[in-house]
């Protein structure tokens, strides 16, 4: 397994970061945004192969989706794959996460399985 891979999870929730990390530690290097803004900041100044986002982000004015739609416009991280990781369960609500533009989503609670399954579709392992 390689530790080049650079995985970025924002999630405001520091058990829910602490969680995921252990779960893709052995897959590659992961930084943490434990807000839309930061998660913003720190793609401008790092590559990532991959975003794990959280879609409630305890800001009302920068939700996880405000955060996808500035990724893919912008120029430099447009093509990194943003998985969603969320607690939505209505299935309307996640067709919709779909169509805004995320590549997959994974319900919380997330396990080892659904984890590895989603990244793997993306980056190769």
């Amino acid at each position: 397994m390689s530790k080049l891979l650079k995985i970025l999870i924002v999630e405001d929730n520091p058990i829910n970061t602490l969680i995921i990390n252990k779960l893709i530690a052995e897959l590659c290097t992961t930084h943490s945004a434990n807000s839309g803004q930061n998660a913003l900041k720190m793609l401008t100044e790092n590559d990532y192969d991959l975003v794990l986002m959280d879609i409630n982000l305890g800001d009302e004015h920068l939700t996880g989706i405000d955060v996808l739609k500035k990724i893919k416009a912008s120029q430099r991280n447009q093509d990194i794959p943003v998985i969603a990781v969320t607690a939505i369960s209505d299935q309307e609500e996640l067709k919709q996460l779909l169509f805004d533009g995320f590549d997959e989503i994974i319900s919380k609670p997330v396990n080892r399985e659904k984890i590895f399954s989603a990244i793997k579709k993306y980056i190769v392992i």
